[in-house]
C-alpha cells in the first residue's frame, strides 16, 4: 500500500520495455483513497519529466481548465505526440477518505475506464504509446511534480485489455473484506526480583514519564508484558520499568 499521507510519497520501478506496451493494449487497475478530491491527483505514470517528453500518465482533474474542456475528469496522456484523452467522470468528485476502484483499459485507439463497478466510455483517440520511453514507472507520482494526496493499493498492470466480465470479477474479488497483518512488538523483562511490584512507564522525551497499564508483581525473574505496540510507533517512544516501593 502507498500512503497514508501520500503528499510526497511514491513507489518507483526501473524501466522495462514491456511497460511501454509495445503491442499497444493494456489494463491498469488500482484502488485509491483521496484526502482532497478537490485537488488534481497524479496516479501513475512512466514519464521523463514535464513538457513534450516521452511519457504516459494517468491522473484525475477535479475541474475544467487548461486543455480540459470538461468538468471532473480522468486523463490518459501520452507524449511526444501530445495525445490527451479526458474522460468525464460522471460520478463527479470521489468521496474524500473512501476507497474507490479505477481501471484503465486500452484496446487499439479505444480507452475504457471503470470507476468502482461503473463503466465510463472513453471514446477513441490516437493514444500512441511512445516506444522511446526509458523512464522508470512511478506509482503515486507523475512528471516529477504531481503526487497523490491519499493512498493507493492493489496496483495491477496487464499487457492486454481485460474484458468487462474480468473487470467485474476483479472488482468483486478486491472488494471482499481483507485481513491485514500489522507488525507489532512487546516488551520482555529480565532480572526481576520475585515478589516485588513493578509498573511499565512510557515517555516521548525522556523527561515526562507516564504509567502504562497496571502495576504487576513479578512471579519470575523474566516476564513478558501482555501489551503490544505498533512497530511504526515503537521508535518514537522510550520505555522503562519502574520498581514500586511497596
Amino acid at each position: 500500500m502507498l500512503g497514508p499521507s501520500g503528499v510526497d510519497q511514491y513507489v518507483q520501478a526501473a524501466h522495462r520495455n514491456y511497460l511501454n506496451f509495445p503491442e499497444g493494449d493494456f489494463t491498469i487497475s488500482f484502488w485509491a483513497s483521496l484526502n482532497a478530491p478537490a485537488k488534481t491527483q497524479y496516479f501513475i505514470g512512466k514519464d521523463m519529466g514535464q513538457g513534450n517528453t516521452d511519457k504516459w500518465i494517468m491522473h484525475y482533474g477535479p475541474d475544467a481548465g487548461g486543455t480540459n474542456p470538461l468538468g471532473p475528469s480522468i486523463l490518459l496522456g501520452t507524449a511526444p505526440a501530445a495525445s490527451l484523452l479526458y474522460v468525464p467522470s460522471t460520478f463527479g468528485r470521489p468521496d474524500a477518505g473512501t476507497w474507490h476502484h479505477y481501471v484503465f483499459r486500452k484496446s487499439g485507439t479505444n480507452l475504457m475506464i471503470n470507476f468502482d463497478d461503473f463503466a465510463i466510455s472513453g471514446g477513441s483517440g490516437p493514444l500512441t504509446m511512445p516506444s522511446g520511453n526509458t523512464a522508470p514507472l512511478t506509482i503515486g507520482q507523475c512528471e516529477g511534480v504531481g503526487h497523490v494526496d491519499g493512498s493507493m493499493d492493489e496496483i495491477r498492470i496487464y499487457n492486454r485489455p481485460l474484458s468487462g466480465d474480468e473487470v467485474a470479477g476483479l472488482h468483486q474479488y478486491e472488494s471482499e473484506p481483507q485481513i491485514i497483518l500489522v507488525k507489532a512488538v512487546k516488551p520482555s523483562f529480565a532480572k526481576l526480583i520475585v515478589g516485588r511490584n513493578y509498573i511499565l512507564q512510557v515517555s516521548t522525551d525522556l523527561v515526562v514519564w507516564t504509567n502504562q497499564g497496571k502495576a504487576f508483581t513479578a512471579t519470575n525473574s523474566t516476564m513478558d508484558y501482555p501489551q503490544y505496540w505498533d512497530v511504526e510507533n515503537w521508535g518514537n517512544l522510550y520505555f522503562r520499568l519502574w520498581r514500586l516501593p511497596f
